[in-house]
């Protein structure tokens, strides 16, 4: 298992674009990829096409 972390305090840096570009890439490789967005904005979900749900939890798969 690798694990990929990208920080940075400084806002308007790109990280969400770079961890949502790098997450998309890796899955599209075939890696299994857990992408956690701790900003409470969530515009990982918003990068990656999920409405928002009132929730921190969001299932790509279609799962119950």
């Amino acid at each position: 298992m690798q694990v990929i972390a990208i920080s940075n305090r400084k806002g308007g840096t790109g990280k969400t674009t770079v961890a949502v570009n790098l997450a998309a890439e890796c899955a599209a490789r075939g890696k299994r990829v857990l992408l956690i967005d701790l900003d409470s904005q969530g515009h990982c979900a918003v990068g990656l096409g999920v409405k928002a749900s009132g929730t921190a939890v969001h299932r790509l798969d279609g799962g119950a």
